[in-house]
């Protein structure tokens, strides 16, 4: 792995990690721990390693000797393709998003994300408020604790998903349901049809492959 970035890529980010730390383990990764996947490059040459991306950071990531490193967002225009389990991620925008459902030239794209909330706060009258973002978190972002698979306690995790749909050169990014449902203005009644009796999650991948898939067979 190693020697696949010292020929391929010019820097990397070296994440100072506190692996020491204890805390609940939440799904600021998109996978439950490190796994064995393919990096592969746009000069052809194609390595394993220990992957996974972080919807904090918003990184795609890698261990090596215990050490975590980032493919930094100067560097991921060197990667072609990234494969985890079956799972395909691509660069889009300075980032890597995952390949949801492809046919015919059609594709979902899937922008891993999450929100980051601290632990209540009191305030006035024995009340307590919670916030998105503070100097807390920043100083946990420069320490490094969001590269550890585990968050300090108190914290909370809440996942969400942006999509991209690409049909063609044309690409639509797709924030909430009303504009997954404008992608498919030229067949409201088949879409319509298939929504009919369902309580779709946006933010479940399956449930919106499964609705592209309808709509685009």
């Amino acid at each position: 792995m190693k020697k696949l970035f010292l020929l391929t890529i010019a820097t990397l980010i070296a994440i100072s990690s506190t692996a020491q730390t204890k805390g609940q383990v939440l799904s600021h990764y998109i996978l439950d721990d490190f796994t064995q996947g393919f990096i592969y490059m746009k000069n052809g040459v194609i390595n394993s390693g220990m992957l996974n991306y972080n919807s904090v950071t918003e990184e795609m990531l890698f261990k090596e000797r215990g050490k975590m490193k980032a493919i930094g967002k100067d560097e991921i225009g060197l990667v072609d393709t990234i494969v985890i389990q079956k799972r395909k991620f691509y660069p889009y925008n300075g980032k890597f998003v995952e390949v949801a459902y492809v046919k015919d030239g059609k594709e979902l794209l899937v922008e891993h994300r999450c929100r980051v909330i601290e632990p209540p706060k009191p305030s006035a009258y024995g009340t307590t408020t919670e916030t998105g973002a503070s100097k807390s978190y920043t100083s946990l972002m420069a320490n490094g604790i969001f590269y550890d698979l585990a968050v300090p306690e108190g914290y909370r995790i809440v996942p969400f998903k942006y999509y991209w749909f690409k049909d063609g050169d044309k690409v639509t990014k797709i924030i909430n349901m009303r504009q997954m449902e404008k992608i498919f203005k030229g067949n409201k009644e088949s879409y319509k049809e298939y929504m009919k009796g369902k309580n779709l999650s946006f933010n479940n991948v399956a449930e919106m492959s499964a609705l592209v898939e309808h709509m685009i067979k």
